[in-house]
């Protein structure tokens, strides 16, 4: 029996979905593959991924825990990009008739889908804006302004090299982009645990991809109310 805890949207749909464990490394689907459903992630984290020209991995979006994701390939044909799960994840696949019967009979449904989609588009109208801001300094700050908290603090519960690739930055121009910063007093780095300390203390000392996902919490040292939060 599923004890899963599914959102209010899902469970007219759930019954004629089909729900999978995935684990860490595993791909949901890949860029090209054939679009025949949007996906519901239950608990775990996704990364939706498109290789640069130069062969550089950039994040899209990062899904944790609940959340839609592969909705803006609802129409399309084929995947426009690669959801890979950094963590053991369980997600739940929509097929695309069954979501598009829903939108049509359903106006509670079409209407709650479409405020999701809102929220969604603005998370991205947000990335979009940081990404075209030149130098590091400014991607770091502004992310710390929209993501973290009213008081511009950001717990971090992902690797740096996860942060470097949303911010369009390389590993290495993070590490010292976050030295300076806190040489300045910019950043206020709080130790929560050894390996943390030394991901913002150390640049380079250390090999994120396989430190544990605590990487600890940073201060932007500005005034939040001159950027928009991201809701």
């Amino acid at each position: 029996m599923d004890a899963t805890s599914y959102p209010q949207i899902l469970e007219q749909l759930r019954a004629r979905c089909s729900a999978r464990d995935y684990a860490k490394g595993d791909a949901v689907f890949r860029h090209g593959d054939p679009a025949r459903a949007v996906y519901y992630l239950l608990q775990g984290e996704v990364h939706l991924l498109r290789h640069g020209p130069g062969g550089e991995t950039v994040i899209l979006h990062r899904v944790r825990d609940e959340g839609f994701f592969a909705e803006a390939s609802f129409g399309a044909a084929h995947y426009h990009c690669t959801a890979l799960c950094v963590r053991p994840s369980r997600g739940l696949a929509l097929p695309r008739e069954l979501l598009r019967e829903h939108l049509v009979n359903d106006p509670q449904f079409a209407l709650d889908w479409v405020a999701g989609l809102g929220a969604r588009l603005r998370q991205q109208r947000t990335a979009v804006e940081r990404l075209q801001l030149r130098g590091a300094e400014s991607r770091i700050r502004h992310y710390l302004l929209t993501e973290g908290s009213p008081a511009g603090e950001l717990e971090l519960n992902f690797t740096l090299t996860q942060w470097a690739d949303l911010l369009g930055l390389t590993r290495e121009t993070l590490y010292r982009t976050l030295a300076r910063m806190e040489e300045r007093g910019r950043t206020d780095p709080q130790r929560q645990s050894p390996a943390a300390h030394g991901q913002l203390n150390a640049p380079g000392a250390y090999d994120l991809d396989h430190r544990h996902r605590g990487s600890g919490r940073l201060r932007s040292g500005l005034e939040p109310a001159h950027h928009s939060r991201t809701p």
